[in-house]
């Protein structure tokens, strides 16, 4: 697949709207996509997704809203890819672990993903071989690759989730097992299409070694979103994402703008 130098790719998925905004010297741009988010809500109703990868960079940030009267979300796993669903592919993901069981301590961790269907790989480094392998321990939390990591409430009181990061050392990483059919290893990285696999989880509990890499990951509940070839939108630069901004992303203005149009539609086709 071909990805154009010096572009941000952003996806963007939603059960209302997502919004990814650029600056620009004169305006901003939105670029809207809409999904059914069709989802596992157990752990926290979602509202919206919304991801962004710069090519040149290799900036990745992800958001996640969800409905403030459900259950408080205090972490998930994620892998994604530049297209199918990532669960299964072993030997060529990271899975990352977002940790806001303790407000005031966030933590990200990433590990080569095992191609199990669960949260195992912090344990289990390669789910094709039977019991417990060493973990593909990549990188632990701080300030080196996590460039900004937040949890709480936006201007319309949904209760959010996300991160900025720098994925260059994820995606240039070797796995410790590779893909047993050769597959080649791609990290934390998308282009023109993206897909997701997404567990949330409530009632977090975890524990972290002296390296501040995870010997556990313990919750009461779990939901998901997976997803595959969902279509970005393509942001020239010099274009920079707000996504870890004030007002925790500013999703609202988007929204409100997107309601106020579908308000519209409806009127003129009652007319």
């Amino acid at each position: 697949m071909h990805i154009r130098a010096h572009s941000t790719r952003a996806a963007l998925l939603g059960l209302l709207v997502a919004s990814l905004t650029t600056v620009q010297a004169e305006a901003e741009t939105f670029y809207y996509f809409n999904d059914s988010l069709t989802q596992n809500p157990a752990a926290g109703s979602m509202n919206y997704i919304m991801s962004s990868y710069n090519d040149a960079t290799q900036q990745l940030e992800f958001q996640v809203g969800f409905d403030a009267s459900g259950p408080q979300t205090e972490g998930f796993w994620l892998a994604l890819n530049g297209g199918g669903n990532p669960k299964g592919m072993a030997g060529e993901l990271a899975l990352l672990y977002f940790d806001a069981s303790d407000a005031s301590n966030l933590q990200l961790t990433a590990y080569g993903y095992n191609g199990q269907n669960g949260y195992t790989s912090y344990i289990d480094g390669d789910g094709n071989q039977a019991g417990n392998q060493a973990p593909d321990q990549i990188l632990a939390h701080n300030s080196s690759w996590v460039s900004s990591i937040s949890a709480g409430y936006d201007s319309e009181g949904q209760w959010t989730l996300g991160f900025s990061i720098d994925a260059s050392a994820i995606n240039a990483h070797s796995p410790l097992y590779p893909d047993p059919d050769g597959d080649p290893w791609k990290g934390a990285q998308f282009g023109n299409a993206l897909g997701l696999w997404f567990h949330t989880v409530t009632g977090l509990a975890t524990n972290y070694d002296p390296s501040g890499f995870l010997t556990a990951w313990n919750f009461s509940n779990s939901g998901w979103y997976d997803s595959s070839w969902e279509r970005t939108s393509d942001v020239p630069e010099p274009g920079t994402l707000l996504l870890l901004g004030s007002g925790l992303f500013g999703v609202g203005a988007a929204r409100r703008r997107r309601r106020r149009e579908q308000e519209a539609d409806a009127a003129d086709a009652a007319a």
